[in-house]
């Protein structure tokens, strides 16, 4: 099903830009103890996130976290980025 708008993996929200959805996901779901795609709990969400990037719900839920700080290759950005807003509607 189509929405108008980019909805939280975790709560099912809809915001009408990433940016929306990335400054809920970061006031509301980044001091989650346990990991919203594969129930582990982790001390740290940030590095349990880095660590799984190569698993795609992962990497929708690192890309909301952190808006893909550290990497310096503009091509990757972009598919992650499309990857993400694909995976969000």
């Amino acid at each position: 099903m189509f929405t108008l708008g980019y909805k939280c993996p975790i709560c099912g929200k809809v915001f009408g830009s990433m940016v929306g959805v990335r400054k809920h996901f970061t006031k509301t779901h980044s001091n989650l103890h346990r990991c919203p795609i594969c129930n582990k709990e982790v001390n740290n969400l940030a590095k349990h996130l880095t660590k799984m990037k190569n698993d795609v719900d992962h990497l929708v839920i690192w890309c909301l976290y952190d808006n893909l700080r550290g990497i310096k290759d503009n091509k990757l950005k972009s598919k992650i980025r499309r990857i993400v807003k694909e995976k969000l509607r």
